[in-house]
């Protein structure tokens, strides 16, 4: 009796799925790695999609700052601030 394997008809099969999933595939990354690196709660994950990797870098050096240099993580805010307000007075 001959054994059955689970080779697909189209030997591109695999190639063809990967492109066709390659975006869902790269931001289901980016929230894996903003999720367990970065302690980003999932459902910010969820929300960001694409750019929860930033978040999740931006949280993380947020509270390195916040921690250890406050400082520097309100000369920062101010600087945004102002930078903001700058932004929106050209408009």
């Amino acid at each position: 009796m001959p054994r059955k394997t689970s080779v697909t008809k189209d030997p591109n099969y695999y190639a063809n799925y990967y492109q066709n999933h390659k975006e869902k595939y790269n931001i289901s990354k980016k929230k894996s790695y903003a999720i367990s690196q970065c302690n980003l709660s999932r459902e910010i994950a969820d929300q960001f999609e694409e750019c929860a990797m930033l978040v999740g870098r931006f949280q993380k050096i947020y509270l390195k700052l916040k921690e250890e240099c406050p400082e520097a993580l309100y000369f920062m805010i101010q600087h945004l601030a102002e930078k903001k307000d700058e932004s929106n007075e050209e408009v």
